[in-house]
């Protein structure tokens, strides 16, 4: 799984997190105040971002409660068991560095070289190769990254040295 679907999946589930926190919220209050009607007020949002708002009936919304927890819980467990696959461990930046460890550059303290060959980390959590001209970078497929589209920066890694190839050769 590459990291955009990853990171598509954490959205989906911080938006199903939003969405049970709302459900609680609305029978919190509904709980703590009397009913004077049979429909209650519902804003949900959807995986797009869009803000939907309609009526429920409040039988409804007491019914889906215990269904959205459920599948919340399982989609917080196969996060849990992919992030343990994959032995990732979150490790927070500490500081405001320009320097990221590492060997990564903020883009806001230090640019590299024009016409020079770097890995750079983009706000759509893309990591790749680009060349930086002028006001952009621009990957092998062409596509090209304004400056205030790339995150950080880091010198490509040195190619391997000779000797090594051998020896893995043999």
């Amino acid at each position: 799984m590459d990291f955009w679907r990853c990171s598509m999946n954490i959205d989906k589930q911080a938006l199903c997190i939003e969405n049970a926190f709302d459900i609680a919220n609305q029978l919190y209050e509904l709980a703590n105040n009397e009913i004077e009607c049979d429909l209650f007020a519902v804003t949900s949002t959807n995986e797009n971002g869009t803000e939907i708002e309609f009526e429920r009936p409040i039988t409804d919304l007491a019914l889906e409660a215990p269904s959205t927890i459920n599948a919340l819980l399982n989609r917080l467990e196969a996060a849990e068991k992919h992030i343990e696959a994959w032995g990732v461990k979150y490790i927070p930046l500490s500081g405001s560095s320009p320097v990221i460890p590492g060997g990564w550059r903020s883009c806001s303290e230090r640019m590299p070289d024009i016409q020079t060959d770097v890995l750079i980390a983009t706000v759509y959590d893309n990591v790749l190769q680009a060349l930086l001209i002028a006001d952009r970078f621009i990957d092998p497929s062409g596509m090209d990254f304004h400056l205030d589209e790339v995150i950080g920066w880091m010198p490509l890694p040195d190619a391997p040295q000779q000797d090594i190839l051998m020896k893995s050769s043999s």
